[in-house]
């Protein structure tokens, strides 16, 4: 493959990269809209914020990890795993922000369960077939 090629081929899949970055973004903030609409029409107490979170976190790690993995129909795990990581990174710095920078299990738990879910979402999306 020639120089030009390979740069091209390298600077398309950035592209690419970057635009799903902006999707995920974006159906991330129409879910936290839901979710915050729900948790304020149904009172949801702070015991359970934890839990409300981690459904939310879980839902937009999976339609990230979807998404890659429709965009391009190969390695669903790989894909699934490095579309969530910005939005990952991002939720594990606000968690360590209000939590005085004191790594807690709750993090890592959400952590764990926001790449196990961006890697099924990856799988599901290349393993579904599209009519």
């Amino acid at each position: 493959m020639s120089e030009r090629k390979r740069n091209n081929t390298k600077s398309t899949k950035l592209h690419s990269f970057i635009k799903l970055q902006i999707i995920n973004i974006l159906v991330s903030l129409v879910i936290f809209s839901g979710f915050t609409m729900i948790a304020v029409v149904c009172d949801i107490k702070s015991d359970s914020m934890f839990v409300y979170s981690l459904v939310f976190i879980g839902i937009v790690s999976f339609v990230c990890g979807a998404l890659a993995g429709i965009k391009e129909r190969k390695k669903g795990i790989i894909c699934g795993i490095i579309s969530a990581l910005p939005l990952n990174a991002a939720f594990i710095i606000v968690s360590l922000i209000m939590n005085s920078f004191k790594p807690d299990l709750c993090i890592i738990i959400t952590f764990l369960t926001a790449t196990i879910l961006s890697a099924v979402g990856g799988i599901v999306a290349v393993n579904i077939r599209l009519k």
